[in-house]
C-alpha cells in the first residue's frame, strides 16, 4: 500500500483532504537561541527557583510566540492561547483560564486536580515542556521521545498552520506516559475500575461499531489515525485518545471535541440503534 508522507492540508468541497512534505517538526530551526533564552532569564527572575515556578516561566516564554495576543515573530506559529483566531490542530488552552475541567492547564495547577492527570499519578510540576521539549529532537511537533522511562515516539505530520494533523502511530502510548491507568496493555484500567473507551482499535470489523455509519458522514467530528499514513483508507483507520479529545484544551469538558450531551461524536462510529 502506498504511504503518504505529508502536511499541507486542503479542503475541497468533497471533504478529502491532500498534503505536501513539509518538515513541521523542525520550526524552531533559524530562531536564534539568544531569541529565547533572553526572555527565559528575564522571565525566571520574576519566580522563585521551584519546579512550578520554573515551569511556569519556560510556559510564558513558549507564550510570547504562541499567544494570539502576544505574537510578533512573524512566523506564523500555532496558536495554543486564541481568542479570535483559528483553532490549532492540538486544540486551544484559553478555556482552561476560566474552567479547569476543560483540559491541560499549562497556567496554573488546577483547582480540584492539582497537578494529577485523571488516571494518573501526581506531577511535580506541569506547562509547555511537560509534553514538549524546547529545542528540534526529531519527534512530530517537539513532542518528548520519553515520559516517565516510557517511550513516546510519536509519527504523524501536520500543515504548517498547525490546523490539521494527521496521526500514524503513537499518541495512544504519548497520553498513556501520564493517563497510565488508561493504558490497556498495563491492566491498572481494570484494577481501577476507571471507564475507557478502547483505543488502538480497528473501526472496520469491530464488534461495536458501524462502519458503514462512519464511512457515510461527510465531515467527521472524531479524527482517526492512519498507520500506514493513509487518508483514502478506511479500512486501517484506528481509534484513538484523539479521536475524541483534544491534545491541549477545548470548549467542553475533559478536551472533548463535542459537547457531550449531544452524543454527536459518539454516532459516528456508533449506530443510535445499536446496543
Amino acid at each position: 500500500m502506498k504511504v503518504f508522507i505529508i502536511a499541507l492540508a486542503v479542503f475541497f468541497s468533497t471533504g478529502s483532504i491532500f498534503f505536501a512534505a513539509t518538515p513541521v517538526w523542525a520550526i524552531h530551526q533559524g530562531i536564534p537561541c539568544y531569541d529565547c533564552h533572553k526572555l527565559l532569564s528575564e522571565s525566571r527572575d520574576q519566580f522563585d527557583g521551584s519546579a512550578q515556578a520554573s515551569q511556569l516561566a519556560n510556559t510564558r516564554v513558549c507564550l510570547t510566540c504562541h499567544g494570539a495576543d502576544q505574537d510578533q515573530s512573524g512566523l506564523n506559529p500555532p496558536y495554543v492561547l486564541n481568542k479570535t483566531a483559528p483553532l490549532p490542530a492540538g486544540g486551544s488552552f484559553s478555556p482552561t483560564l476560566f474552567l479547569d475541567n476543560l483540559g491541560h492547564n499549562i497556567l496554573s495547577p488546577g483547582e480540584n486536580l492539582g497537578f494529577t492527570p485523571p488516571g494518573g499519578d501526581t506531577l511535580p510540576d506541569f506547562g509547555c515542556l511537560s509534553c514538549h521539549d524546547a529545542h528540534d529532537n526529531g519527534n512530530y511537533r517537539n513532542l518528548k521521545r520519553e515520559i516517565h522511562g516510557r517511550s513516546t515516539i510519536v509519527q504523524a505530520v501536520g500543515d504548517p498552520d498547525g490546523r490539521r494533523n494527521l496521526y500514524i502511530s503513537g499518541m495512544d502510548q504519548f497520553c498513556n506516559a501520564c493517563h497510565q491507568q488508561t493504558d490497556p496493555e498495563s491492566g491498572a484500567q481494570a484494577r481501577a475500575g476507571l471507564p475507557h473507551h478502547p483505543v488502538g482499535v480497528t473501526i472496520y470489523g469491530a464488534d461495536n461499531a458501524d462502519f458503514r455509519n462512519w464511512m457515510e458522514k461527510p465531515r467527521k467530528l472524531c479524527l482517526v489515525e492512519h498507520p500506514y499514513g493513509n487518508v483514502d483508507d478506511p479500512y486501517n483507520a484506528k481509534v484513538f485518545c484523539l479521536s475524541c479529545h483534544y491534545a491541549h484544551a477545548s470548549s467542553f469538558p475533559n478536551a472533548l471535541r463535542w459537547d457531550p450531551q449531544s452524543n454527536r461524536g459518539c454516532l459516528e462510529c456508533h449506530d443510535s440503534e445499536q446496543e
